[in-house]
């Protein structure tokens, strides 16, 4: 498909993602990427390569007022990173994800959840990660940690939550011939998980080593909530990792005089305290700091 080389081309210039502040030095290779530098070129050059109706198409241009092709704003920002989801190593990218969405306009977490690098790990995933930033996505997705962009899962449903249920083993609500409502656990065709992954809500902003709640954060945990209250999805695990002071000193004082290992490790053991209630109501969540408080 056209689009699928087209993304390729964008790919195939990436420029790497810089970390800013303490995690400059401990970020190892990660997916996630800038574009070509210089944007006026690279329309340019996708133009030389492509016809309007396949770029308009892929997602990766509109029409101004002028009736000239321009760069989405998600590409054309100074500060854009991309992700570039592949179902295999060597193939062309079948979608593009970028801060809010992707290209193809699918949910980012499944379009980064087909991506082979997190299919490979999904017989054994037993956390996700689900971060609020590109940035935030590139710094932990450095450190080993499985992690997929937020965005749009504040409204998740319809054929988008089955998907997400079955990629993740979470168990729903299901109404059989007899009349009788039973739980049963989402399945793909290759098999079904002994345990659901546990869902990991990032609520500090991890780029700016700040424990600042982003706002889309908010709306996510509130719209799971009532998932598990109106749909019966049965989010048996779901933690929410907003890391104490000491913890982000700890943080800190890792990547000074630790290496990559000692960081990761302290960051697993801070989210691996918390926990969230899927049975509370969303205004008990907020009183106790969106969803979050230790295990019990």
């Amino acid at each position: 498909m056209s689009e699928n080389k087209i993304y390729q081309r964008i790919a195939a210039n990436k420029q790497p993602f810089a970390p800013p502040g303490p995690w400059a030095n401990h970020c190892g290779e990660n997916s996630v990427f800038r574009p070509q530098l210089d944007r006026a070129q690279l329309l340019v050059d996708l133009q030389a390569e492509f016809n309007a109706e396949e770029l308009l198409a892929s997602g990766v241009v509109i029409t101004n007022p002028a009736g000239s092709l321009e760069l989405v704003p998600a590409l054309a920002q100074e500060n854009a990173l991309l992700f570039a989801a592949r179902r295999g190593e060597t193939l062309d990218p079948f979608d593009l994800v970028v801060d809010g969405g992707t290209l193809q306009n699918q949910l980012p977490a499944l379009a980064m959840l087909d991506d082979y690098r997190l299919a490979e790990k999904e017989r054994r995933l037993q956390e996700l990660l689900i971060a609020f930033s590109m940035r935030d996505v590139a710094i932990l997705s450095s450190f080993g940690f499985p992690v997929v962009l937020g965005s749009g899962l504040e409204h998740l449903g319809g054929g988008d939550l089955r998907e997400f249920c079955i990629a993740l083993g979470l168990r729903v609500r299901a109404v059989r011939r007899d009349g009788r409502t039973v739980s049963e656990q989402s399945c793909s065709g290759r098999f079904c998980r002994p345990e659901p992954v546990a869902l990991v809500l990032v609520a500090w902003t991890v780029s700016e080593f700040a424990v600042t709640v982003q706002p889309a954060y908010k709306d996510v945990v509130a719209h799971l909530q009532n998932l598990a209250e109106h749909l019966e999805v049965q989010f048996d695990d779901v933690r929410t990792w907003k890391p104490t002071p000491g913890e982000l000193a700890q943080f800190d004082y890792c990547l000074k005089y630790g290496d990559a290992q000692h960081t990761a490790t302290a960051m697993h053991e801070s989210w691996a305290d918390e926990w969230c209630d899927p049975a509370a109501s969303y205004q008990e969540a907020v009183a106790r700091g969106y969803g979050s408080r230790r295990r019990p």
